[in-house]
Order: structure tokens, then sequence, then C-alpha cells
């Protein structure tokens, strides 16, 4: 028999990360798991096993459709619910409707439910003065009363982030995000680039790359910046209309590189690792970015926008480079900011307490 059973819609990015650490948890505890997940490709895991959606996870933009689909998929998860199974969503914000109309038709009545609530939003606008339309203030505060409800019927509902847990007085739980790493390297991966490895002035933007990630304002830096003293890479999986500005970009310019593909774990640390800076100056982004704790666990100078979440956390870490303004002076400015010795162990051991703790937390409270 299983002891949790795990929903998740997606299973891509980060939260392929924390299926990682929830599986090496079990495997210490001797427990197990089953895994609902649409048909995407996903490694094979010790103690979660997984069970594909009968039909693939594919929805049309109505709200309505969503939530009915969700309902008849979760009918047929639920046959899998034993008397002592614990259910957990990774991505509680798109499952608010399916779980509340469960709950009411008595479906999953007296189990164990949790969830991670990865954007919470409302309390943007008390703590971090976010400016945002009417539209997305009923969105925020929609949001908002459907978590109050999820409470009410007795769903642990965890957050990634503490103010939105202090906003709610202490009622939504704080959860610790983590950087899925315990050691990382100075050896580089092979297919880094060698004007990146030989520049003084390493710069590296990473994860999903579209243009809210401030891709364009960066590239509109390149013609002001020595190539022989700086070079910037950009790695992870880019959205296909921000692709081809990227080819024209790479062909125009020596100092820049870009790596189409969804990189390692071991391959991204070593990376992060031998970078200079870090690059998360995101377009009216309100929200905080694990990139900001890879930094922040590697030693490493970030620079952000002051705006949001991101800028709020940036102002406490030392090493943060913070940007009032995303102008081609004020970018290359901290790009050429003076950076940190590089005296890098060839092997770095990390003391990594919020990895150690996430799935304890998780799964046993």
């Amino acid at each position: 028999m299983s002891n949790y059973l795990i929903i998740d819609w997606i299973s891509t990015g980060h939260r392929i990360d924390y299926l990682n650490e929830i599986d090496q948890y079990l495997i210490k505890k001797n427990k197990k798991a089953i895994l609902f997940f649409p048909k995407t490709k996903i490694k094979k895991y010790k103690k979660i096993e997984k069970k594909f959606f009968k039909f693939n996870y594919h929805f049309t933009n109505s709200v309505f459709n969503k939530v009915i689909k969700k309902f008849f998929i979760l009918q047929k998860i639920s046959q899998y619910v034993k008397k002592d199974t614990k259910i957990i969503f990774l991505h509680l914000d798109s499952s608010f409707l399916s779980i509340i109309i469960f709950k009411i038709f008595n479906y999953f009545k007296n189990y164990r439910i949790s969830g991670i609530l990865m954007r919470p939003e409302i309390h943007y606008l008390k703590y971090f003065n976010i400016k945002v339309n009417i539209k997305k203030r009923i969105m925020y505060a929609l949001k908002h009363f459907f978590i109050k409800i999820l409470l009410k019927l007795k769903v642990k509902v965890y957050s990634l982030d503490y103010k939105y847990s202090e906003y709610t007085n202490n009622r939504v739980k704080y959860l610790e995000d983590f950087v899925p790493i315990e050691k990382t390297s100075k050896i580089l991966p092979v297919f880094t680039p060698k004007n990146w490895i030989n520049s003084k002035n390493r710069i590296l933007l990473f994860g999903y790359l579209d243009s809210r990630k401030g891709i364009f304002e960066l590239m509109k830096c390149l013609y002001k910046i020595n190539p022989k003293k700086t070079n910037i890479l950009f790695v992870g999986k880019v959205e296909q209309s921000v692709l081809k500005y990227l080819k024209i970009t790479k062909r125009k310019y020596k100092n820049f590189n870009f790596i189409d593909k969804y990189i390692e774990l071991n391959d991204l640390s070593s990376l992060v690792y031998n970078a200079d800076k870090i690059y998360a100056a995101y377009i009216n982004f309100s929200g905080v970015s694990n990139v900001f704790n890879w930094a922040k666990t590697l030693n490493k100078k970030i620079i952000v926008s002051n705006y949001g979440v991101m800028a709020f956390e940036a102002k406490k870490y030392k090493k943060s480079i913070i940007i009032n303004k995303l102008n081609v002076n004020n970018l290359v400015k901290a790009i050429e900011e003076k950076n940190i010795p590089r005296n890098l162990k060839k092997f770095l051991i990390i003391n990594n307490k919020p990895k150690n703790n996430f799935s304890k937390k998780l799964l046993e409270n």
C-alpha cells in the first residue's frame, strides 16, 4: 500500500526537483508513493510508482473545461486513496475549484490533503507596493478567497513565500524552497562555449528563456560591452518567439552565446559555480525565483530589477546588484561591476538545510 498519493498536472521545471527529493526521502523512510501526472518524459523513481492520466492533460482556455476535466481525473484517481493515504498537490494553484468540489461531494472527505501554493500574489499589494490593474486585483482576491475556503475544508496549504504565510497569520505554512544539489564542481560541462570559459567576466542567465526574463534588454547592451572582458551565456529551453532573435544576436556578437536545451543539475550547478554574475533582472516579475536561491547558495553576485519580492530579498543579500530602471546604461554598469575573486575549489560541498527539511515538512506534517 502507498503512503502518499502525489498529483501534478504538468511535472516539469522545478517540480521535477521536488519529486527527486521526495523520492530520496521515501527511500530513507522505506515508504512508497503513487504519482499521477500527464504523459510527459520523466525519470524512473525507486519509491514513487508512476501512473499516467487516462487521457492527455490538454485543456482549452475555458476555466469551466479545465475544472470539469480535473474533477473527472480526480474521480478516477480516488480509487487509489486508502484510509491512511496522504494526498499531495505539487501545484495547488491549478486545483482550487476541483478540490473544493470534491470536498463538497464528499470525495476525499476524511483524508489528509495538502499542497504547494506557487503564486499567492494578493500580499504583493500590501508588502511590495506592486501596481496592477483592476483585473489582476480581482484575480488576486479570488485566489485568496479560494485559499481561505480550502483552509476551512482542512486542506493544509504550504507557500514558498514566507511573506504570504505572514499575511495569513501563519494559517498557510511556509515551505522553504531549496537548491537541489549537495555538491558542485569547478569542472565545466563539455558544451560550455570556450569564449565564456576564457572571459574575465562571465554572465549567466539560466532557466526557461522567454521575454519576461529581460532577455531583450540584456541583448541591447552587447554593443557597449567589451567582448575581450565580458561574455554572456543564456542556458535553458528557449521560447520559440525568442529563438530567432537569439540566433541573430549570436551571429552578430562574439561575446554572446546561448544553449537551447534543458540542462542536467550537475552541469547547471557547475555553470553557476563558475559564473561571476547571475542575471535575473526580470520584467515586472512580482514573485521570487529559485535562481535567487542558487546565487545565494553558491555565493554569487546577482543582477535584479528593483521590483517585487525579488528586490525585497535582494536588499538583504549583500552581493545583489539592484537596478532601479532597466536601460542600457544601468545594465552595462551592473554587468561591469567589480567581481568577487574566483578562488574556486575543485569540488564544493553544500550544506543544504532547506533541501533536507523540504520533504519531511511536506510529507509528515
